[in-house]
């Protein structure tokens, strides 16, 4: 079974390896990166978990921006912390 998005030259397949494991394949481009079932899973969880992060610290700054902050924020490169357990925006 397969996924594909041309617009983003990317695969994904899920199929058996040759002890009947799992397998997911994920290619961009040509780069191509193979998971256990088990590590995709965990792969997902944190790309889901990094956008909710950076989503999150895009609110902030525009809430920020909106509620008369935006001189403490004009000129300033945005930098998100998204290894901390909460977002910041930097």
């Amino acid at each position: 079974m397969g996924l594909s998005s041309e617009n983003h030259d990317l695969r994904v397949t899920f199929k058996y390896g040759t002890n009947g494991e799992p397998i997911v394949e994920i290619v961009v481009g040509q780069e191509a990166r193979t998971f256990t079932l088990w590590e995709f899973t965990n792969f997902w969880l944190d790309i889901i978990e990094m956008a909710r992060k950076a989503t999150t610290a895009q609110m902030e700054l525009l809430g920020a921006l909106q509620h008369g902050s935006a001189g403490q924020v004009h000129g300033r490169e945005m930098r998100i912390d998204l290894t901390s357990k909460e977002p910041r925006v930097e």
